[in-house]
């Protein structure tokens, strides 16, 4: 679960994903993947929001969406993981 619904969350900005919030605190490196989604049509979500027939993907903002959270594997393509260690992490989350 997520603050947005059920399902795999995908930031627009990649720093927000990098950062102290999610993943393991103690790691020296942490790992995400850079994707594409596929997104057929959105709707609002909110933290117990389970996704309505006619939609596949719940935002953050209808209006301008940072956090898209898809429902169904398949709606993904994977084009890089990308290992970053503490200092590029800090560099990345702190605008430095």
């Amino acid at each position: 679960n997520s603050l947005y619904g059920r399902g795999v969350n995908f930031f627009l900005d990649s720093s927000k994903s990098c950062h102290r919030d999610y993943g393991d605190l103690d790691s020296d490196s942490k790992y995400i993947f850079v994707c594409s989604i596929s997104v057929n049509s959105t709707t609002q979500g909110d933290e117990n929001a389970i996704i309505p027939q006619g939609y596949d993907t719940f935002v953050d903002s209808i209006s301008k969406p940072t956090l898209y959270v898809t429902t169904h594997d398949a709606q993904t393509y994977t084009h890089y993981l990308v290992k970053l260690n503490t200092a590029s992490r800090h560099q990345l989350t702190s605008g430095h």
